[in-house]
């Protein structure tokens, strides 16, 4: 199974649930490039579920988002991103 098949599986089971859900975490999908096949693809997906991405900023010490912190509605407050946590990723903090 791909990495976009097994999404579109944990996606599938999401949408059977009668409660909010966010999804976050380092999905290693340059995000920011709206070009990048696998950021297309992702878009898609997060689309497809009406799942929104309120990451807007470079989440990456080399400049790119990397990470997703999605919902299926627009409750996502307060998300920032500060200092390097490792080597080359950076804090995110939010209140959803």
């Amino acid at each position: 199974m791909t990495f976009f098949e097994e999404m579109l599986a944990v996606f599938d089971q999401l949408a059977t649930y009668q409660c909010p859900v966010v999804v976050c975490g380092d999905f290693n999908v340059h995000v920011d490039v709206h070009d990048n096949t696998h950021a297309v693809h992702l878009a898609q997906l997060l689309q497809c579920y009406d799942f929104v991405q309120h990451v807007a900023q470079s989440t990456h010490r080399d400049g790119h988002t990397l990470d997703v912190i999605t919902r299926h509605d627009t409750t996502i407050c307060d998300l920032r991103v500060g200092g390097l946590i490792s080597i080359t990723h950076l804090f995110i903090s939010v209140c959803a």
